[in-house]
């Protein structure tokens, strides 16, 4: 029981800033901020994705920005998305490789599918076959789909030794970000 009250409170923590302030020996007030956190409440006003469905994407992104902000990967993700189309912000190239980037290093496949994009076209970054190979492989094996088309497309322009340094280059990014270092070029 203690385990899952551990579980639930990490949860609400994640979802709701103020319940990451609440001491961990509190279950009745666990289970009332689990409850709120599964039900999408603790005070973000709303459901971001119910409001990008409704195409109320500035308010989307405010949501998503808030969670971004609390550290929650997916929707470091959508708002790079945002910035990537221009949804309820102006458009922004860099914001959006940045976002995707910070989520990427977090090992988010569907991130690193688009940081490959992004540096595969030159949007928000220099234009970069290499990274963008890199990036995309790591997204296929963390499970990404689509990400092995375009690994399969990139490999006519990426050498097989060169492929191999992007995979390795990304590798040890993710491996910097989880230790809190800074990544360097390859």
């Amino acid at each position: 029981m203690r385990a899952l009250l551990r579980i639930l409170h990490h949860v609400a923590a994640r979802r709701c800033r103020w319940a990451a302030r609440l001491p961990g020996h509190a279950p009745g007030a666990l289970v009332v901020l689990a409850f709120l956190a599964l039900l999408g409440g603790c005070g973000d006003g709303g459901d971001a994705a119910a409001a990008y469905r409704a195409g109320d994407y500035s308010r989307s992104f405010e949501i998503y920005s808030e969670r971004a902000r609390g550290g929650d990967v997916d929707a470091t993700n959508l708002v790079g998305i945002h910035y990537y189309l221009g949804l309820g912000v102006p458009r922004d190239y860099a914001l959006a490789a940045r976002n995707f980037e910070q989520a990427a290093l977090a090992n988010h496949a569907d991130a690193q599918r688009n940081l490959g994009l992004m540096y595969m076209n030159g949007l928000g970054v220099t234009q970069d076959n290499q990274r963008a190979y890199g990036w995309f492989f790591q997204a296929h094996t963390q499970g990404n789909p689509r990400a092995r088309a375009n690994v399969k497309f990139l490999s006519d322009n990426v050498t097989p030794n060169a492929g191999q340094k992007a995979r390795q280059w990304v590798e040890e990014q993710i491996r910097a970000h989880a230790h809190g270092e800074v990544g360097n070029a390859p």
